[in-house]
């Protein structure tokens, strides 16, 4: 079995039709991979579900869907966004991965915080690295607002940091090593500059501006 997510995307562009797809890496990577000269918004990820086996998942809603299928070799679906959201929730219940378990989950927020502070955006609840067969990510939970029950979830594919050639957090070694590591080696300006969405905008800017202008890019280009 193949663990991955499925996900509900929308287009702007077309919005009487959702997108049901999978991907074994994170869904806003897909996201970004779809957009092509011939689409005028970027797809939005509306929902995603974090599932045991992603092809059957897959496959039960474009069955479930068949008759509002725009087309038999695209994954889009004229049904409204709410009933595509429900319909992955009701299939990936009987799939769902325990990933709070030490195997796939690490929680890091009270070291972030402690190390970041007031640099956090607001309201996150949870940030963690996740790790799956093929792939290890960094994700950010937060409300939409103080109190409210609504979440907004960003995920980060960690494959976008390199080390001596080679992958900096590979599945190949336990999750401890690979959240320690995040923690140990990386800085606020690595983070900023591949788009972790930890910081606020005005963070950013204060990040950029100490090491660009204040010397620290220039001292670590020196060592």
């Amino acid at each position: 079995m193949a663990q991955g997510f499925v996900y509900v995307l929308l287009n702007p562009s077309f919005p009487d039709q959702v997108k049901i797809g999978r991907t074994e890496k994170t869904v806003e990577l897909r996201a970004k991979q779809l957009r092509t000269t011939g689409v005028p918004t970027p797809f939005l990820v509306v929902y995603d579900e974090l599932v045991s086996n992603y092809e059957v998942v897959e496959d039960i809603l474009h069955n479930r869907f068949a008759a509002y299928r725009t087309s038999g070799d695209r994954e889009f679906f004229r049904v409204p966004v709410r009933e595509a959201v429900r319909a992955l929730q009701e299939t990936a219940a009987a799939y769902k991965i325990c990933n709070e378990a030490p195997l796939h989950k690490v929680e890091i927020l009270s070291s972030i915080e402690q190390k970041y502070g007031s640099y956090l955006k607001q309201n996150i609840i949870s940030i963690a690295i996740v790790q799956l067969t093929d792939i290890c990510f960094l994700e950010i939970t937060r409300l939409t607002y103080p109190k409210a029950r609504d979440q907004i979830v960003e995920r980060m594919d960690l494959s976008i940091f390199g080390a001596d050639g080679g992958e900096m957090f590979p599945t190949t070694v336990p999750i401890q090593v690979n959240a320690t590591r995040f923690l140990n080696e990386l800085d606020d300006y690595d983070l900023i500059m591949t788009g972790a969405p930890l910081f606020t905008s005005e963070a950013c800017n204060q990040i950029a501006y100490e090491w660009e202008e204040g010397g620290k890019l220039e001292q670590r280009r020196s060592r």
